[in-house]
């Protein structure tokens, strides 16, 4: 048959190939991005003229987070709460020396100083 035949080029036998595509498709491909990683923590709620922020003692180190969506009642001077954050991009307000804008859930209230 055609396909059992060599072919010649220049008098010497040229071997077929396949060609595979080896490239995955846009509907194979998965763009993974990972869910951001959840902490929990104790902090004591502080409220300075540039607004309220959480320390939270890290590895020896305090360290200041900005709660984005800390809800006005938990707001007081004072408060020690345990709670689960992810790390947020928003900006922080000026004037404050904060580590890191966070999103706060699971609140549980643990004392006041």
């Amino acid at each position: 048959s055609a396909q059992e035949r060599s072919h010649r080029l220049n008098n010497r036998p040229l071997k077929v190939t396949t060609t595979v595509n080896t490239t995955e498709s846009n509907a194979t491909q998965s763009n993974t991005t990972q869910a951001p990683k959840v902490h929990t923590v104790t902090g004591t709620v502080r409220d300075a003229s540039c607004g309220a922020y959480i320390e939270v003692n890290v590895d020896g180190e305090l360290k200041r987070y900005f709660p984005v969506n800390l809800n006005s009642k938990n707001k007081i001077e004072g408060y020690t709460i345990k709670f689960e954050y992810v790390d947020d991009a928003a900006a922080f307000p000026e004037g404050c020396e904060i580590t890191k804008s966070i999103r706060v859930n699971n609140l549980q209230y643990i004392s006041l100083d």
